[in-house]
C-alpha cells in the first residue's frame, strides 16, 4: 500500500471570540458561523504546495466542550447540523440541487449535538466525505457554519453551542491519475 503524505488542519473555535470579529476571525452569538482568517494554504500544505495543485479535504473528528442548556432544551432539528464549509477553492463541491447552480459553500458532513450535558462529546466522521479544491490563492479566510439539515438555516438557540475542534487530514492529489480530467478543471477556473 502506498504511504500517503498529508497536512493536518484543525479549526478550534476557542481561538474566535463569541459574538466579535478580531485579526483571528469572526464567530457569531450562538457559535453557528465561524470564520478564521488569513489561512496561509502555502504555509498549511508545505511541500505539498509545490507538489500537488489539487489537494482532497477530509474532515476526521468533530470534539465539543461540554453541551449547555440551550441545546438540552432545544428541539431534536436544532440539535441535527450540516456542517458547511467555504472559503477554500472547492472544484465541483458545491452543487446545490434547490439552486440549480454551484453555490459558494460545500457540506462537509451531519453532525448531531449531545443531549445531555457531558464533559466532552467527540466524533469520527464518514471517510468517504471527500471534498477537492484547488491551490489558486495563498491566503483564504475559511469559514464553517452550522445548520440545521431539516431546513437549512440556523439552528433556534437561547444560548451559545459549546466550543468546537474540527480536525481535518488533507491529501494531495495526483496529476498523473487521469491528466485529461485534470486540464480540463484547470480551464474551467
Amino acid at each position: 500500500m502506498e504511504q500517503k503524505r498529508s497536512s493536518r488542519l484543525i479549526l478550534k473555535t476557542s481561538d474566535l471570540t463569541i459574538d466579535s470579529t478580531t485579526n483571528k476571525g469572526s464567530c457569531d452569538t450562538y457559535r453557528t458561523t465561524f470564520t478564521w482568517a488569513n489561512v496561509n494554504l502555502r504555509a498549511l500544505l508545505g511541500d505539498l504546495y509545490d507538489e500537488y495543485d489539487y489537494f482532497n479535504l477530509y474532515l476526521n473528528t468533530i470534539a465539543t466542550s461540554q453541551a449547555n442548556v440551550a441545546v438540552n432544551a432545544g428541539t431534536d432539528n436544532d440539535r441535527l447540523i450540516y456542517i458547511k464549509m467555504s472559503g477554500l477553492p472547492f472544484i465541483n463541491q458545491s452543487f446545490q440541487p434547490s439552486a440549480g447552480s454551484n453555490g459558494v459553500h460545500t457540506y462537509i458532513d451531519v453532525y448531531q449535538i449531545p443531549m445531555t450535558a457531558i464533559t466532552w462529546f467527540q466524533l469520527y466522521c464518514d471517510p468517504s466525505n471527500v471534498q477537492t479544491f484547488g491551490k489558486y490563492q495563498d491566503l483564504c479566510n475559511i469559514t464553517i457554519s452550522l445548520t440545521r439539515v431539516v431546513d437549512d438555516v440556523k439552528p433556534n438557540l437561547t444560548a451559545a453551542f459549546p466550543q468546537f475542534a474540527f480536525i481535518f487530514t488533507i491529501i494531495g492529489v495526483n496529476r498523473s491519475s487521469n491528466p485529461d480530467k485534470v486540464n480540463y478543471l484547470m480551464n474551467l477556473r
